[in-house]
């Protein structure tokens, strides 16, 4: 049995929950059981909607060591050998405890410590510039080839890429800057866009600005179950720093970026150094300039071959780095024990 720590809530969002269960999906197709283990119950259902089982170890998602005894015991009572942990409030203590009794796998971006691990994922288009202190004994799977994204980001399992005059705006889970109002309005003031549609991705918590509710050129949705559908479709892309950045690599679609959290800032700075995703800037800081950049970098876009870009996307994700750390998590599980 493989098991995984993961959390998700209105406060840090679902993205370690999500990438969890696309590497998940790739174990369970590999004929591996796996089980989830979190601190809520906010995640409890989407977990279990996917085929898993899932045990709430109701506990503080932010305070992991408090967890660690109740952790252990449900390790053992039910029989898993390694667990995969995906949260930025581990610590050297927690991990080692863990250590003592399973193989550990972390999710990390961040290197807050060295990790006392038997394997380190870090799948950041910046993964190899972080000085991480090798430890002999620990594998370590880093770069864009290990992006845990959902199966239908796989390259053979795209669809056709149908481009259709349409600016693709994802806004992220809150957009507390107001995004998902901010660009396309500026998209509909900008003569050299007038040509676009504007397809919006809201959260779950985000309400269609009023403004644009009924403007033909504008679209909303939410709860996107075929995102890859509707990337394949657009011809540009706006995205914050997260991992949709790389869903956007598998579906080729030239994107500019924005920030709004410290833990941004590697990916948005890296893709802009890389000249494949122009960063506009972090939101915080300077809100209207960003917006402004956000619009110009499109009509640039729209200017320019984007050809060398699409390529350079291509090469650096093809959707298949669940299924990679999937073959590397059973390996690592079935190589002896603690």
């Amino acid at each position: 049995m493989i098991g995984i720590r993961a959390d998700g809530n209105g406060r840090i969002g679902l993205g370690h929950v999500m990438r969890c269960l696309s590497v998940a999906d790739k174990i369970k197709a590999l004929g591996e059981q796996v089980i989830f283990f979190v601190a809520e119950e906010s995640p409890l259902r989407l977990i279990q909607e996917r085929g898993y089982e899932a045990l709430c170890l109701s506990s503080n998602w932010n305070c992991l060591e408090e967890e660690t005894g109740l952790l252990l015991q449900k390790l053992m009572e039910h029989e898993v050998s390694l667990l995969l942990v995906d949260s930025y409030f581990v610590t050297e203590m927690y991990l080692q405890a863990l250590k003592k009794q399973v193989k550990v796998a972390y999710l990390d971006d961040v290197n807050a410590f060295p990790y006392p691990v038997d394997m380190l994922i870090n799948y950041s288009v910046y993964a190899f510039d972080v000085p991480y202190v090798k430890k002999e004994g620990c594998e370590y799977l880093l770069g864009t080839a290990y992006a845990p994204l959902r199966e239908q980001f796989e390259r053979d399992k795209l669809p056709p890429k149908a481009e259709q005059d349409c600016i693709l705006v994802l806004s992220g889970g809150t957009d507390p800057f107001g995004v998902a109002e901010e660009v396309p309005a500026r998209i509909l003031e900008q003569k050299e866009l007038s040509d676009y549609r504007v397809a919006v991705v809201l959260g779950a918590e985000v309400t269609p600005a009023a403004r644009l509710a009924d403007n033909p050129r504008v679209t909303f949705y939410k709860a996107v179950t075929d995102m890859a559908g509707l990337m394949r479709k657009a011809t540009f892309g706006v995205s914050a720093g997260g991992s949709s950045l790389y869903e956007l690599c598998a579906c080729q679609v030239p994107t500019v970026t924005y920030s709004f959290a410290d833990n941004q800032f590697g990916n948005v700075e890296k893709f802009h150094s890389l000249q494949i995703m122009p960063y506009a800037g972090d939101l915080r800081k300077h809100g209207e300039q960003v917006f402004d950049r956000l619009v110009k970098q499109l009509a640039d876009f729209h200017r320019e071959s984007q050809k060398n870009r699409l390529t350079a996307m291509g090469q650096l994700v093809d959707g298949k780095g669940a299924l990679r750390i999937a073959e590397r998590l059973i390996s690592l599980a079935h190589n002896t024990c603690v």
